[in-house]
């Protein structure tokens, strides 16, 4: 009979303490949620920042470019002219 009552008790503690694992693993598992979520809204908030920033870099990149571009014109041009006015055998000092 003390061996029946010792395995009673020991189911009734093993089922306590399951119990406990179980509410333990639920709270646990809720803040994992939150935190995923939190994460998942950190993440879009950052890619939304970076989209920004590519956007905003590859203007500057646009700028710059095109800041090349016409001093490359400019330079191109400058010595077209003085080239046609060789040819011409005009002289010109710029």
């Amino acid at each position: 009979m003390r061996t029946k009552t010792f395995i009673n008790w020991l189911k009734e503690k093993n089922k306590a303490v399951l119990k406990n694992l179980k509410d333990e693993f639920e709270e646990l598992w809720g803040k994992f949620c939150d935190e995923m979520q939190n994460s998942k809204e950190l993440c879009l908030k950052y890619r939304d920042v970076n989209e920004i920033y590519m956007k905003v870099l590859a203007d500057k990149r646009q700028r710059e470019l095109e800041a090349k571009r016409l001093a490359a014109a400019k330079i191109l041009t400058f010595y077209f002219r003085q080239y046609l006015d060789r040819k011409k055998g005009i002289t010109r000092n710029e």
